[in-house]
């Protein structure tokens, strides 16, 4: 293999002096294994082999770590095969004295079969470049530790955008590689926890190198970018990779395609560097200038400091079982390790670093029981063609860390996750809520109108045989009906929220029904009284105790009725607001984003509605029912001041046909809301105005005429009495008349039989 001068310069330097001779200090030697890709296969190897050296030279400088001994490396070059891998492992293994830790290849797939077979030597592994979540599996590596932030540790961040920016939908695609398959299932599975839906799951088969596999993506030629998409790439794709010559589109297409794309990685250089600290050691102002220096260096990628937190990674877990291992009995030491016998100190080094959390040049480090590293989380994005980074997110706490600048959008605003679905609150035109409402309050204006002069004319001999209080009964209910309507009204105009909307509807549902027992209770108790006055107290000649209370309470026994019906129902099944879609639209917002408008209708309901609306239609029924059977039952009375049967089968009539259609346009599905609701508002102002005016227009009219003359003018007899007499006696009246015709006819039969007789005398006295 082929190496340049300044890797080879750079190389083990003790060992070049060992072979000069030249002995600089008696420390003992400790070895670390590296493995890492031929220069010529990867571009990284030049930075982590001087994070290496870098890292090497500040622990064999500091009297604090490993004291008495010096760090030093057993170098080993491997392609991506995994034969040749093994082979330079092994080779390591027998041909160099034993060495305490190893760092894997940088070669995801290639470290897994190293790492598996190290675990037979004893070996702990402290990865500096692999980001693979198989290494999680602690029964596979119970001996592995990840510097590097493992991909998994940017799912959470992932999610966190999503809900950030409202991204309910979402689709993977992937390089069809165990490295990033177990990444994506573990995704998904967040994803489904977090009710974001996953709407495809694509992988893509191929084998070329990563940058090219996101060109191979053909996004360009798809359509598949502009404000709409939002793409999320792992982070270590640095610098403007797109702009490669190798892709089947041009570098102005892929400068398209990229713009704005999210860069989500672990956190892989510290901020501050003067924060770095290693437990207890911090290093000098030269050092730290050396520090600034890789990270400035455009040649050195994070890398460079990943391997450097390796190795000050390995040297402290080294240092701090120094101790512990001169407390075993037998005592022993860093150097008795071996590949055969080395469990026992197997089992320290794995205590110490798990026991390890320092500020290093990557951030904090400490590791979780799977090895993995736990460390804060990047978002860069593509900016005026160059990646920035955006905010640090700590996973593990889930809070913003820092905010460095503004995400930037297509449009200003963020994408969206499809089309955006807005719910729209359909209300009522407002020139029917200015219809409307006049009517409601002309009605209830012209029901306290009627209602007073009623009051006021209560001793005037039409009104009180009318039972004025029934009558003032049936006002009121009228007035509800009409004040129903305006609270309809105001339930759709949209002016009420759900709570109010709620409100309002919970009222209208008391009140409707009330005003109807009302208005048509008055109606036919009023008619029940006259039917009790001629069964009982005119043909049976008894007294009839119905006084106006009674006759009041009973209509008031219809409302409590209603009043228990209305309770039980809140009780048993509350009333809720649940919106049904009307129609829907489809359109387009500010920024372009496709945008269907939902037109809703919030109605007030609950889940046995129907059998609430069933058990009131009964009742209302069997009302209407004995209503019409009274009214027939009191049509043949002929004083207008008592008997109001017609105007009862009128309003019956009126007020049924209306609430035939009123029911039939409640159930319609495809009608707007101006016609539902305005139906059924015009069916409540006209129902209730025939009401009023059947019944207290024929009364108004006749306060015209003076008390003295309403008793002709009501009735041709004097008396109920003599009408009464007179219609009971027309049976005796048409007997009587058949008797007589009866008598006429043997009468006529007698004076025929005579004069038969008087002729045959006659003619026997001529002889």
């Amino acid at each position: 293999m082929k190496h340049n001068f300044g890797i080879t310069l750079l190389l083990t330097i003790s060992s070049a002096a060992a072979a000069l001779g030249i002995q600089y200090d008696e420390r003992k030697t400790l070895y670390i294994g590296s493995f890492v890709l031929d220069p010529d296969i990867s571009f990284v190897v030049d930075g982590i082999i001087y994070g290496q050296n870098r890292a090497l030279e500040f622990i064999n400088n500091s009297s604090d770590i490993l004291s008495g001994y010096k760090l030093d490396v057993v170098q080993r070059w491997t392609s991506t095969e995994a034969s040749d891998g093994l082979w330079q492992l092994y080779d390591a293994l027998y041909g160099h004295d034993s060495f305490l830790f190893m760092t894997p290849n940088t070669y995801s797939s290639l470290a897994q079969s190293m790492c598996e077979t190290s675990n037979y030597y004893n070996l702990v592994q402290v990865a500096c470049c692999t980001e693979s979540p198989a290494f999680q599996n602690r029964q596979r590596y119970p001996q592995f530790y990840q510097i590097t932030t493992g991909i998994n540790i940017i799912n959470p961040t992932r999610i966190e955008l999503m809900k950030m920016f409202k991204w309910k939908r979402v689709a993977l695609i992937y390089e069809n590689e165990e490295f990033y398959d177990l990444n994506f299932k573990a995704l998904t599975a967040d994803l489904e926890e977090e009710d974001i839906e996953v709407v495809t799951v694509e992988n893509i088969a191929d084998k070329k190198l990563i940058p090219t596999h996101i060109a191979n993506l053909k996004a360009y030629r798809q359509g598949l970018f502009g404000r709409k998409y939002q793409w999320m790439f792992t982070g270590w794709l640095q610098g403007q990779w797109w702009r490669q010559p190798d892709v089947d589109c041009t570098v102005e297409e892929m400068d398209i395609v990229t713009d704005g794309y999210f860069g989500i990685r672990g956190l892989t250089i510290a901020n501050d560097f003067n924060l770095v600290n290693f437990n207890g050691i911090k290093p000098s102002e030269e050092v730290i200038a050396d520090y600034i220096y890789m990270r400035e260096n455009p040649n050195f990628n994070e890398y460079v400091f990943q391997t450097y937190d390796a190795f000050m990674t390995m040297a402290l877990t080294l240092n701090a079982s120094i101790q512990p291992l001169q407390e075993m009995m037998p005592t022993k030491r860093l150097e008795d390790f071996t590949y055969d016998n080395g469990q026992d100190i197997l089992s320290i080094f794995q205590e110490e670093i798990k026991k390890l959390n320092f500020y290093g040049i990557t951030g904090p480090v400490r590791f979780s029981d799977a090895g993995s590293r736990e460390a804060d989380v990047v978002v860069e994005q593509v900016q005026d063609g160059h990646l920035e980074r955006v905010m640090v997110h700590n996973p593990r706490e889930n809070v913003i860390i820092e905010m460095d600048r503004q995400f930037i959008w297509k449009g200003d605003l963020p994408p969206v996750d499809g089309v955006i679905i807005k719910r729209v609150a359909t209300e009522i035109s407002s020139w029917l809520v200015y219809t409307l409402l006049p009517m409601s309050f002309v009605g209830i204006i012209l029901s306290l109108v009627l209602l007073t002069l009623h009051i006021i004319n209560k001793n005037r001999r039409v009104i009180k045989m009318s039972v004025w209080r029934l009558n003032s009964l049936v006002a009121v209910g009228c007035i509800l009906s009409y004040i129903s309507v305006i609270l309809m009204v105001a339930e759709n105009s949209g002016l009420a929220d759900d709570k109010s909307k709620l409100f309002l509807c919970k009222v209208r549902s008391l009140i409707l029904p009330i005003s109807v027992s009302l208005a048509f209770g008055g109606l036919f108790v009023k008619s029940y009284r006259v039917s009790m006055i001629f069964k009982i107290a005119v043909n049976k000649f008894k007294k009839v105790n119905l006084s106006d209370k009674r006759l009041v309470f009973s209509v008031f026994l219809f409302t409590i009725v209603d009043l228990l019906i209305f309770v039980s129902w809140n009780l048993v099944d509350p009333m809720k607001i649940q919106s049904t879609i009307v129609r829907t639209e489809m359109t387009y917002d500010a920024n372009g984003n496709d945008l269907k408008l939902e037109y809703t209708s919030g109605e007030c309901s609950s889940d046995y509605l129907n059998i609430w609306f069933g058990l009131l239609l009964v009742f209302k029924g069997a009302l209407m029912v004995f209503g019409v059977f009274i009214a027939w039952d009191t049509r043949n009375i002929g004083i207008t001041a008592l008997n109001e049967s017609k105007q009862i089968a009128f309003a019956v009539y009126c007020v049924s046909i209306i609430s035939v259609v009123a029911i039939a346009v409640v159930f319609m599905t495809d009608i707007s809301n101006d016609a539902l609701y305005g139906s059924i508002a015009m069916f409540l102002i006209v129902g209730s105005s025939v009401i009023l005016i059947t019944v207290f227009v024929p009364k108004i009219l006749l306060l015209r005429i003076p008390d003295e003359n309403i008793r002709i003018k009501i009735a041709d007899l004097d008396t109920f009495q003599d009408r009464t007499n007179l219609q009971s006696s027309a049976t005796y009246q048409q007997e009587l008349q058949e008797k007589r015709q009866e008598l006429s006819r043997l009468l006529a039969l007698s004076d025929s039989t005579n004069e038969v007789h008087l002729r045959a005398l006659k003619e026997t006295a001529r002889q």
